[in-house]
């Protein structure tokens, strides 16, 4: 342990155990200050924002700058009035930037890490004034208790906010079942390669193009339709030769297809002067495909852009899927056109269908988030319903409570559902597999002896 550590807890006990009330009036409340936001030097927090951003304190010392060792063993054994020791705190990076809402909060947003948080005016003002004022003199203007003080510190060092700190990802957890379920792999950043071929793809995001997209993905409609006793006979045409290749283009496909509806969202993020600082691949039940971090669409005020960032990778796939049709319906029958264009009309079905189930939470949940305001949607819903059986008083808008009363009785029936299918599909498999020399009627069931 370091000699300052060693100091500051030495502080913390003689406050402690010593008579405190006589004490107190002999010590600054700035250095009583600095003994509590010292002690963070202890703490490490791995918590995350936005289910996908982690922090952690990497250099406690930076978090007080303002005490030499001398001062600090000064303090420790003469505590007087005469102490001229006055901490300010740490300081907010020059990188944080302050975004007004229009639903009358703030957004606190660090371009260094990609991380977001959303403070009221109040929260606004006290934060302001880190590094400016001293400690005690920001406790005393805006009547704030020092354990406040001290989570507003917390909340911003695991953001990576406060100079000398560095959000980080979470150390690897050890393996588990779920991680064949989903898993991610890191790859590179993308967004200066984003940043370079935005300014060439503008006319993506103009009206002229948004009015022939609804007319091409409403004919294709119409002959999709129009054409479903032929799709449906191709389906059983295409999955009755088991052929193994089949298979194979079927999942490349996907992974062709869940690759540009990632570039649909970084693209649109991009457009908007969002960053996405990491693109990587993404494992779902082994089936490989890939994601980007669009973590910086929480900054967007506007709700129409955010709404757009989220539903920008949907609208990617129904372009694709509109494409696929015509090269289908233009194709001669049995050629390698006729075939792909099929895999590929049932590859961006599925991924859609997938995407847009908002109990998952996939592009359907954050597009109902963004659509509603309700940021955390889920763990809001559940803490809705404990602080009903608890009794605890709701702190939700009046408008936000049917939402939130709605989403976790659906997303529970939900989650059953999957797993008694699931557990169904299992079973029928393995009776399906039963070594045949097994004979049930010698067991009698059901003759009650």
């Amino acid at each position: 342990m370091q000699r300052s550590q060693v100091v500051n807890t030495i502080l913390l006990l003689v406050l402690i155990h010593t008579n405190f009330i006589s004490l107190y009036s002999k010590i600054q409340i700035a250095e009583i200050a600095n003994v509590f936001l010292c002690s963070l030097q202890f703490i490490t927090p791995n918590i995350m924002q936005n289910g996908e951003k982690f922090a952690r304190i990497e250099s406690q010392e930076n978090l007080c700058p303002g005490l030499t060792q001398e001062e600090e063993k000064s303090i420790s054994q003469n505590p007087s009035e005469d102490s001229g020791t006055i901490f300010y705190g740490p300081k907010l990076k020059s990188t944080v930037l302050w975004i007004p809402h229009p639903d009358g909060y703030w957004i606190l947003r660090n371009s260094e890490g990609v991380t977001c948080l959303q403070v009221d005016n109040s929260d606004k003002e006290v934060m302001s004034q880190f590094g400016l004022q001293p400690i005690g003199d920001i406790a005393s203007e805006y009547d704030i208790t020092l354990e406040d003080l001290q989570y507003l510190l917390r909340m911003l060092a695991e953001t990576g906010m406060l100079e000398g700190t560095q959000p980080q990802k979470p150390p690897p957890n050890k393996f588990n079942i779920q991680q064949l379920l989903s898993f991610q792999i890191p790859l590179f950043n993308p967004d200066a390669w984003l940043t370079k071929h935005t300014g060439k793809l503008r006319w993506i995001w103009t009206w002229q193009l948004s009015f022939f997209m609804c007319a091409f993905i409403s004919a294709s409609l119409s002959i999709w339709l129009a054409l479903a006793d032929e799709i449906s006979a191709s389906n059983q045409q295409v999955w009755a030769t088991g052929e193994i290749t089949t298979l194979v283009t079927f999942v490349l496909l996907i992974m062709l297809v869940v690759g540009l509806h990632e570039l649909g969202h970084a693209f649109t993020l991009k457009h908007y002067g969002g960053v996405v600082p990491e693109i990587g691949l993404l494992f779902l039940c082994l089936i490989p495909g890939c994601y980007t971090d669009t973590t910086d669409q929480y900054s967007l005020v506007r709700r129409k852009q955010r709404v757009f960032v989220v539903a920008a990778g949907v609208l990617v796939q129904v372009a694709i899927w509109a494409f696929s049709v015509w090269v289908w319906v233009l194709s001669k029958p049995n050629s390698g056109w006729h075939f792909a264009s099929y895999l590929l009309m049932v590859a961006t079905l599925v991924t859609v269908v997938f995407n847009l189930n908002p109990l998952n939470k996939f592009d359907g949940y954050y597009l109902l988030v963004a659509l509603t305001g309700i940021n955390n949607l889920r763990s809001r819903s559940f803490q809705f319903y404990a602080h009903l059986l608890w009794r605890e008083q709701i702190w939700e808008e009046s408008s936000d409570c049917w939402i939130l009363a709605a989403y976790a009785p659906f997303s529970i029936a939900y989650t059953v559902w999957i797993l008694g299918y699931l557990f169904s599909v299992v079973v029928d498999l393995a009776l399906q597999n039963m070594p045949m020399f097994i004979d049930f009627s010698k067991f009698n069931l059901l003759s009650g002896s």
